[in-house]
């Protein structure tokens, strides 16, 4: 009897194990599927994001592109009246104005050799500033219509007094990058010479930037 029942339960137990070894494949098939929809979903959104990523970084540079465009119509418009260029008619017009600032002294805080990182040495800074064209006639004695040079002189002293810099052509670049960014200065002209680093003579860099 038992005998007859084993052999009766055993078509419905092996029926069994086949039904539940299809539904485990069937449900690992689901799982590769939905894992592959994922993966799809993810690569299209990597895309669209580095889409996205290069259009902005298009519109960015077209931005710089207009604004340098903008800015050199605006230097050349001003600049119209160079020494070499016909005089303008308008009789009270300058061809051109240049703000000068020479032999300014200070110990300033440059240099790479061991006894110029222990202390600040003496320095000597002529700076000129092309200022473009500028009306003859003043308009009135208010100081808000002409570049303070009081402000010149005190950024020159605190860009060479403040951290220490290494190299003399880049306390160079520093001032010439800080005096293009006053308000009019369409060029600038910097020196900078060391004054005691040797016993026979001076050290002196110049440099150029912007329009002249």
């Amino acid at each position: 009897m038992h005998s007859l029942l084993r052999r009766g339960m055993l078509p419905l137990v092996i029926g069994a194990a086949l039904l539940a070894g299809c539904a485990t494949k069937e449900s690992a098939q689901m799982a590769q599927a939905a894992a592959d929809a994922a993966r799809m979903s993810a690569d299209q959104a990597r895309a669209t994001a580095d889409q996205a990523l290069a259009a902005a970084q298009s519109a960015t540079q077209r931005a710089d592109q207009a604004n340098s465009s903008a800015q050199a119509a605006q230097q050349a418009a001003l600049f119209v009246g160079k020494p070499d260029a016909p005089h303008s008619s308008a009789p009270d017009m300058l061809n051109s104005q240049v703000l000068q600032l020479n032999g300014l002294r200070f110990d300033a805080n440059v240099g790479v050799l061991p006894h110029e990182r222990k202390a600040a040495q003496p320095i000597q800074v002529d700076a000129e500033l092309n200022l473009g064209r500028q009306s003859a006639l003043a308009r009135d004695a208010s100081i808000r219509h002409v570049l303070d040079y009081r402000r010149v002189r005190q950024i020159v002293i605190d860009e060479c007094t403040g951290e220490h810099t290494d190299l003399l052509e880049s306390l160079l670049a520093k001032l010439c990058q800080r005096l293009l960014r006053l308000p009019g200065v369409l060029g600038v002209r910097v020196r900078v010479a060391k004054l005691k680093i040797f016993d026979d003579c001076e050290v002196a860099i110049r440099c150029e930037a912007g329009l002249w």
